[in-house]
């Protein structure tokens, strides 16, 4: 999967943003100024392709902690819209859609009333599916849904073309109004489409990863995944190494160009029937454990399961530089570019190590003026840059350090 846009109204501080994300892409700007915000609102949208709507709302917190807010509540819904490609789908074991298919997806919901605590209704939601053509590589918009509050229209350009939806459509076409206000999307109501996005928008995965997490051991489920904070780290690297030999080797060889001398990352029950983590250093007899290695190469390994564990399409990582030493992270960069040719990343930073490794059509700006966030590519506000950071005047670090973006850099006095 390629997100090609995400547009995102009024859900915290991000009142009208956009963002067309490359395959490694950066946020970079001042404290507080929403670049957590929108990882937040990756991580929201996710729950809502893996768990619905009215599930990943509350899991925020309810409607009142993820709307914008300026004075007292927000009056205007909170909107989204996801512009992604897919390079094949299979609709059943007969119908495999091998040309790429190009989704789009839009959903606004509001509060009921202007009182806290109130029920939120989907007051609109729109579909819309596009085929590559036989030659070239044009899309072409093939079948349309548009539901607004309870009934759903249809717009079909090629009846013929193999789609999902048909089940949303047969329901549409027997029982027009079917929908309820609840908090559900209408996606929910076809099981291929709901497929669909969970296999993709579903699967996206945001970390923030804390020390702690990245020590604790875990217990072996059905979830092999790593947590947001690091945690489980233990299960999804002895889940990598069994189900993906290819993915955990390069995690070691990348492991190794941090801590030269790393011989294995194993991991082995304790005591308490709990899978926890250890590292086989050359020339050492014992295993160090988990609760011995440092900081750094935790994170270290933790990052790369991250980034380079198959089946998430999109990762989200907030400060990749926290404790990792800046030779490690050039090293760390270096991987996270290599596994971007198979997923997307994105991530947040303050470092101008982390910087200097990127170009600058990978760089977005975000800044805070007044109450609402903005955010920017870095080309956008500069279209001369790339020319003369090409010819190697100046790092990006230090053009973005100069001031010569002020929008990058805290206002003087803060």
């Amino acid at each position: 999967m390629r997100l090609h846009r995400l547009e995102i109204h009024n859900y915290k501080s991000l009142r009208n943003v956009a963002i067309e994300p490359t395959p490694l892409s950066a946020l970079v700007g001042p404290n507080a100024v929403g670049k957590t915000n929108l990882a937040d609102a990756l991580d929201f949208l996710g729950h809502v392709y893996s768990w619905g709507l009215e599930r990943a709302v509350a899991f925020k917190g309810g409607y009142d902690s993820i709307c914008f807010r300026d004075v007292g509540r927000s009056a205007e819904p909170i909107r989204f819209r996801v512009v992604f490609e897919v390079p094949r789908f299979i609709l059943s074991a007969k119908n495999r859609l091998w040309r790429p298919l190009l989704v789009e997806h839009s959903f606004e919901f509001k509060a009921s009333s202007r009182r806290n605590q109130a029920p939120f209704t989907i007051k609109e939601e729109r579909l819309i599916l596009f085929r590559r053509s036989l030659q070239g590589s044009d899309f072409k918009k093939v079948r349309q849904f548009t539901r607004r509050v309870r009934k759903i229209e249809i717009d079909e350009s090629s009846p013929a073309v193999k789609v999902p939806g048909d089940v949303l459509k047969q329901l549409c076409e027997l029982v027009p109004s079917f929908m309820s206000q609840d908090g559900g999307l209408m996606i929910s109501h076809d099981d291929t489409l709901e497929s669909l996005f969970k296999r993709n928008l579903g699967a996206l995965q945001v970390f923030q990863l804390e020390p702690q997490g990245c020590r604790d051991s875990g217990v072996p489920a059905s979830n092999t995944d790593l947590d947001r904070s690091g945690r489980n780290l233990p299960v999804a690297l002895a889940n990598l190494k069994k189900e993906h030999p290819e993915e955990y080797s390069l995690v070691l060889e990348m492991a190794r160009r941090v801590m030269p001398t790393l011989e294995a990352i194993e991991t082995d029950w304790t005591h308490t029937r709990s899978l926890a983590l250890f590292l086989k250093e050359r020339g050492i007899r014992r295993h160090w454990a988990s609760q011995e290695i440092s900081v750094g190469t935790l994170q270290t390994i933790a990052l790369l399961v991250a980034a380079l564990s198959p089946g998430i399409p999109l990762v989200v990582i907030e400060e990749p530089e926290n404790s990792i030493h800046p030779w490690a992270l050039r090293n760390l960069v270096e991987a996270f570019r290599a596994a971007s040719e198979k997923r997307q990343i994105i991530l947040t930073t303050h470092s101008p190590i982390l910087i200097d490794q990127l170009k600058p059509e990978e760089i977005w700006v975000v800044r805070k003026p007044g109450t609402e966030t903005k955010i920017d590519p870095l080309l956008s506000l500069d279209p001369s840059l790339k020319e003369s950071w090409g010819q190697g005047k100046f790092t990006l670090s230090e053009y973005l350090d100069s001031g010569a973006v002020p929008e990058a850099v805290p206002a003087a006095g803060s």
